[in-house]
């Protein structure tokens, strides 16, 4: 059982009054690919394909709307058709959790022009411009690197235990991506830090360096998919990235990211990844 979650307005499988969401195509198939191949000269067939992308991802709506008046019906059919053209979270949750696209109509919902009773079919459709169906964010936060104190083992006649020393900790964040397709976490950054930062993927040793002060209570966030660095959600700050060499995390896998400072650190900087798996 499935429910569609779409510009404020939700459409469920079950038979009530309200929104029925009766189908839903091009949800759970993957979005058509894409390549370009050279043909074989005076051969059968071409030589294989490069890389291999995926399409937009159409999605058809087919559904009902039920309800206890034909006054009732006119004010749903007003809001359904006023369903906005831009890009929005368009979420389904099913038996398997909660997925969802940014996706606009392309399409206009069609509706019969005469209601004459409580009742009224519709279709529309959107398409997402990113073909992946993204879960619920995976969110890890650390501090910079902190040695532990070592061993420390008391000796003599009055000691009773041995004190091993603190525990320290790596500075590292995990992303994690349950997923069928890769995907790209996002970074939040805080100062502050006198001269930037380094980003480590420990996987592959892949780096993104950003030069410039970060100051308490600031906060640098990135993008991967954009490549484009803001600080405080408000100023445009790419410039600043002097190695943005983006990466990443495959399907089933587990990375994680070293965090480093650079120059002073004042304060007690934190790195926060926010990593969506991604599904075919």
């Amino acid at each position: 059982m499935a429910v569609l979650e779409y510009g404020g307005l939700t459409f469920t499988e079950t038979e009530h009054d309200g929104f029925h969401l009766g189908r839903l195509i091009g949800w759970d198939d993957a979005a058509p690919t894409k390549y370009q191949a050279e043909e074989r000269a005076q051969a059968h067939g071409t030589h294989r394909p490069g890389t291999v992308y995926r399409n937009a991802r159409v999605i058809s709506v087919e559904g009902s709307w039920s309800g206890r008046s034909v006054e009732e019906a006119y004010r749903a059919r007003r809001t359904l058709v006023a369903l906005a053209a831009d890009e929005a979270p368009f979420a389904v949750t099913d038996i398997l959790g909660r997925t969802q696209v940014q996706a606009a109509i392309v399409k206009a919902p069609q509706v019969l022009d005469q209601i004459v009773s409580p009742f009224f079919t519709f279709a529309f459709d959107v398409v997402a411009a990113d073909p992946f169906r993204y879960g619920d964010q995976v969110v890890d936060t650390t501090g910079l690197p902190v040695p532990g104190s070592g061993v420390v083992w008391p000796l003599g006649s009055g000691g009773k235990w041995l004190d091993w020393g603190s525990v320290g900790d790596l500075g590292r964040v995990d992303t994690p991506n349950e997923g069928t397709a890769e995907t790209y976490s996002l970074l939040d950054v805080t100062g502050g830090m006198s001269l930037g930062f380094l980003l480590t993927y420990v996987p592959t040793g892949q780096l993104i360096s950003f030069d410039r002060e970060v100051p308490p209570g600031s906060t640098i966030s990135i993008d991967p998919r954009t490549g484009l660095a803001l600080i405080d959600r408000q100023s445009d700050v790419t410039g600043f990235l002097t190695i943005s060499d983006w990466w990443p995390v495959s399907s089933g896998a587990v990375g994680s990211i070293q965090f480093a400072s650079k120059g002073v650190v004042t304060g007690t900087p934190t790195l926060t990844a926010r990593t969506p798996p991604a599904y075919i």
